[in-house]
């Protein structure tokens, strides 16, 4: 049983008492030397105290599982086959009770998802590989409010050639096609090349297209977080939940009108471009580096459309038209010995809607400080891009094994800089004078002990510095400490 207090509130608590518990299992067997089965399962169920108000009282249920199963065969040296299947089901179902113990409102979730697949490989020769597959997408969404049960259709095609004509050259080239019921039809080719210059260093690139329709979480989802309190809402979903969150009180600002939601969420498609090196200083320290360019069309992503009143935010998805991405990523690997590694990462990130930037270069775009300033004239160099982007993203990680004790350790260090969740001086664009969440660091540590080889213990503490921002960063609670116990049958 957990209960928290992040947002003071005289009313409400941001966390209600809660219980949860998860089951996993896994199952593997060989048949022969050329056929295994692999079988695993989840299951997870929480019940939690429900209020939105004090007049208003009662229960969330969360119940989800799934299950995965893999039959992998090898007919001869040059044939392979697999057999995949995957399923899930999340269902949540809550309810609120008057004073008088009437009920005042009924809701549930229930979300399904089935995914075979068959994959074969062919291997002609040790410089020439084909992987060929097909498989389908079924997936029903049932819940509260729906006149309908949506259901989406997908059936897929893949296929790729990988080839080595030369001992320093390798070429892959493939494609993949996606049809389905509610978008239309999508076939998206790529292509990628690595060259070694020598054995340190290595020169790589790839462009491909990309399709990606909206699932049913984007277009459907009706999600409040228990543990928090913020709230995701779907495309489809905003115009039917926003009235019902304004009627029970939980609405204290609406940052976005209900009207840009009349239409249709599109897929997104996009053209990708990467130019990367690997460098193996020595067998103790590698770099790489990576430059991209990515054009999208129709990108899916998330805003800010709502203020609640217990200091948490709503968020919804909506295309922007023509947008492009772009920078750098470089990471490296120290590793002295066997018990010993350190990683880290950097990545430059700009991501801006062309239209927007036309717009500032233009200077058709203006700003006021306050409401009661007059506004002035923004230029170009006043645009700072999508939101919820930062243009500095980096980490380190640290690892320490100590065999003769079964222990091993490790402390994870996140750092993102500066970004905009929304418009706040009312122009439609994240500009130098809207409002950002400051940049932060999340530090994570955790220490695990095996005991007689079945068993291992954990412990750990997640946002060592218990950093917290809970007007802006909804999905970080504060400090997390926990212990862990895995027993291997």
């Amino acid at each position: 049983m957990t209960k928290r207090l992040i947002t003071e509130n005289d009313n409400l608590n941001t966390v209600e008492p809660f219980s949860n518990y998860t089951m996993n299992t896994k199952v593997t067997y060989d048949f022969s030397e050329y056929t295994a089965l692999f079988i695993s399962g989840r299951y997870y169920a929480q019940i939690q105290d429900y209020f939105t108000s004090e007049d208003l009282k009662g229960e969330s249920a969360i119940n989800e599982w799934n299950t995965h199963l893999k039959l992998s065969h090898k007919y001869n040296e040059k044939w392979n086959s697999y057999f995949e299947f995957y399923a899930t089901r999340y269902k949540a179902d809550e309810f609120l009770d008057n004073n008088d113990g009437t009920r005042f409102s009924d809701d549930f979730f229930n979300q399904f998802l089935i995914r075979p697949e068959i994959r074969t490989t062919f291997n002609p020769n040790k410089k020439n590989s084909f992987i060929g597959g097909i498989g389908f997408n079924h997936e029903t969404l049932d819940r509260t409010d729906f006149t309908t049960k949506p259901e989406f259709n997908s059936p897929y095609a893949y296929l790729q050639y990988d080839a080595n004509p030369t001992e320093n050259l390798n070429i892959i080239v493939g494609g993949r096609f996606d049809g389905h019921n509610k978008y239309k039809s999508q076939f998206s080719p790529k292509g990628a090349i690595r060259y070694n210059l020598s054995k340190k260093m290595a020169l790589k690139g790839s462009v491909g297209y990309g399709f990606k329709a909206p699932d049913f979480r984007q277009l459907y989802f009706d999600f409040t977080n228990a543990t928090v309190g913020y709230t995701i809402l779907g495309y489809n979903a905003v115009a039917t939940a926003i009235p019902q969150l304004e009627a029970q009180g939980q609405i204290a600002n609406l940052m976005v009108p209900i009207s840009d939601f009349k239409g249709e969420l599109n897929p997104e498609t996009s053209v990708s471009i990467n130019i990367g090196a690997d460098y193996k200083l020595s067998a103790a320290l590698k770099f790489n580096i990576n430059v991209f360019r990515n054009n999208i069309n129709g990108l899916i992503d998330t805003r800010i459309i709502a203020n609640k009143t217990n200091g948490q935010n709503i968020f919804s998805y909506y295309n922007v038209n023509e947008v492009y991405t772009q920078g750098l990523e470089f990471n490296t690997v120290w590793k002295p010995n066997s018990q010993f590694k350190i990683s880290g990462g950097y990545q430059l990130l700009v991501a801006k809607d062309k239209e927007a930037k036309s717009a500032f270069k233009n200077e058709e775009v203006f700003a006021r400080v306050n409401p009661s300033t007059p506004s002035f004239q923004l230029v170009k160099d006043d645009y700072f891009g999508l939101y919820n982007r930062s243009r500095h993203m980096a980490n380190i990680k640290v690892f320490y094994d100590i065999p003769k004790w079964d222990l091993d350790t490790n402390i994870r260090t996140t750092y993102r800089s500066k970004y905009g969740l929304l418009d706040s001086n009312g122009n439609g664009y994240l500009d130098s004078y809207d409002n950002f969440v400051d940049g932060y660091a999340i530090v994570d540590f955790a220490i695990n002990k095996t005991l007689y080889k079945n068993y291992q213990m954990s412990f750990g503490i997640d946002n060592l510095l218990d950093f917290t921002d809970s007007q802006n960063i909804s999905n970080i609670p504060g400090r997390i400490i926990y212990g862990k116990l895995n027993i291997q049958f």
